[in-house]
């Protein structure tokens, strides 16, 4: 995630996926975080994934509970390689984020 010199809040919100809704300069942007999504489907656990990727437990259930308020790449890289994705998050936009809400 992308931090500007801006002062950036992030408030969760859980609809049908977990999202983080993050507010800059006062227009909602929205990430959405597909790692329990992902995991889900695979019919993996938080665990098996810590196993694998060596990324840390603590780390790895921050994310999936979207309480990470920043992430490296090295952890992205690992996670999206681990599950043969490259969408692990995805940016939604003012319009598609409105709609969301709703």
């Amino acid at each position: 995630m992308v931090i500007f010199n801006t002062t950036v809040v992030i408030f969760h919100k859980f609809i049908t996926m977990q999202v983080l809704f993050i507010i800059i300069m006062g227009v909602y942007r929205m990430i959405v975080n597909h790692l329990p999504t992902l995991l889900a489907e695979r019919r993996l656990k938080v665990a098996d994934a810590v196993r694998a990727t060596e990324v840390s437990k603590t780390t790895l259930h921050k994310i999936y509970n979207d309480q990470s308020s920043r992430i490296d790449f090295d952890t992205i890289d690992k996670l999206c390689e681990y599950l043969g994705v490259g969408d692990l998050f995805e940016y939604v936009t003012e319009v598609e984020a409105e709609n969301i809400k709703k």
